[in-house]
């Protein structure tokens, strides 16, 4: 795994940002400004970001999905909101990012086929592993993963060991999600046609949904009661949680009787697809979200994304930028406020967008960064992004204040002959 940190060399002249919202550095500004008020604002930040890290896996293939663990217990002494992990082919690589700085260090790698990233004697390809999501556990960070080979794998990073297999799908998986309420679920989509509902601790799936469109994309709402699905044909299907799924006293009794999986159909009040009249997307939608209860963010591969009502089904705001004109497939990520969202493009950049204005903040790459970009999340504090490209690399670019500019170009005019080369 090979990592590059000269961001100092690198970053002149190579930072990529909106014509209408870059402004040149004025090199005669006071170098004791006070950031500290400009920083509590988003704009200012994302404005002034500059690579500080590029990390290259080494199994040469596309970066699926990357994930912060920022949702600790309430209460909870363990907290891992540090940690970052990445999923591609057969395995999962987590990742330190404490304290950023030049810290982005690896922590543990699972294989989860015992083969590797080389085919076996035989020809056999290694498994693909397409998804993953964070568990919330008290005294664990607990990961699962999922793809071609139709099984959830439950890992334990406490214990560096898989705890447990979910079967059931019967075709590759293609997403999966923790619920944001009961830490003993997860939810998963698949190209079987079906979104399903697992128990991890008691290896159960508890419900079924067999849909009519077949799924790409999920996520859930902040209660934990209704989930969003994208679909391969551009609809979006909402679907119902039962409540006994999130009453702790009824999920407790259901789920030792004989009555699950409950299956749920397209014609069941459970599920409903919410733009069957006015279609909002015309292919595969491969990212979706929940702004709040009512709207939705969803993207297809074609870089149309759009703010809509998920009653009504009116869009409300369309994100437009020239970089998304091509097509390239893509998960956007969402900061924990809500009020942002940042998506890759075809051209190795990322694009960070205000969603409550519906305007684009700036655009971020590098020179070197060439391929498309595959997914992309702010941390905690949106004063770091990081995306990774199609070529096994993962980018890190980090807020730094005009006082530390300042002070990494004293240093390069006192050591020239360090900094050239």
């Amino acid at each position: 795994m090979n990592t590059d940190s000269d961001f100092e060399k690198d970053n002149e002249n190579s930072k990529i940002e909106d014509k209408n919202n870059s402004k040149e550095e004025n090199n005669n500004e006071e170098e004791d400004i006070d950031e500290t008020e400009l920083e509590k604002d988003h704009n200012y930040c994302l404005n002034r970001l500059y690579l500080k890290r590029i990390i290259r896996e080494n199994h040469a293939s596309s970066i699926r999905q990357i994930v912060f663990n920022h949702q600790p217990l309430p209460g909870s002494e363990f907290d891992a909101s540090n940690i970052v992990a990445t999923v591609a082919k057969a395995g999962i690589t987590i990742y330190d990012n404490e304290h950023c700085g030049n810290h982005f260090d690896i922590m543990n790698h699972f294989i989860l086929n015992g083969q590797g990233y080389l085919p076996e004697p035989n020809g056999k390809q290694p498994t693909q592993m397409n998804t993953m999501c964070w568990v919330r556990k008290i005294d664990d960070a607990i990961i699962a993963t999922a793809g071609v080979d139709k099984v959830i794998h439950i890992l334990s990073l406490s214990y560096l060991k898989e705890i447990a297999n979910l079967t059931g799908h019967q075709d590759a998986i293609e997403d999966l999600k923790s619920h944001p309420k009961n830490n003993n679920i997860i939810l998963s989509t698949s190209n079987d046609g079906t979104m399903r509902i697992w128990d991890i601790y008691k290896e159960k799936c508890i419900c079924i949904y067999k849909l009519k469109h077949n799924p790409t994309v999920i996520d859930i709402d902040d209660e934990g009661k209704k989930i969003v699905v994208g679909t391969e044909a551009g609809y979006v299907i909402e679907c119902t949680i039962p409540e006994w799924v999130y009453d702790e006293g009824k999920y407790n009794k259901m789920i030792e009787s004989d009555n699950i999986p409950t299956s749920f159909y397209p014609d069941s009040e459970y599920q409903r697809i919410t733009n069957s009249e006015k279609k909002i997307h015309s292919t595969v939608i491969d990212s979706i979200s929940f702004i709040n209860n009512e709207n939705i963010l969803s993207k297809d591969i074609n870089g149309h994304i759009y703010e809509w009502n998920l009653e009504s089904g009116e869009i409300i705001k369309e994100f437009k930028h020239r970089s998304l004109m091509r097509q390239n497939r893509c998960r956007f990520g969402i900061s924990s406020d809500k009020a942002l969202f940042i998506v890759g493009t075809a051209f190795g950049t990322a694009l960070i967008f205000d969603i409550n204005k519906g305007k684009i903040i700036t655009e971020v790459g590098h020179k070197r960064s060439t391929d498309p970009v595959k997914c992309s999340i702010f941390t905690q504090n949106c004063k770091s992004i990081i995306y990774t490209s199609d070529n096994a690399s993962i980018w890190r670019f980090d807020y730094v204040s005009k006082k530390q500019k300042k002070e990494w170009e004293n240093w390069r005019h006192a050591h020239p002959e360090i900094a050239k080369k």
